[in-house]
């Protein structure tokens, strides 16, 4: 997976990097 998912997996909706 990519670091970016990674962050996702952890914070979906608390500070979204791309989106």
């Amino acid at each position: 997976m990519t670091p970016n998912e990674r962050m996702t997996k952890k914070k979906p909706k608390k500070k979204p990097t791309h989106s």
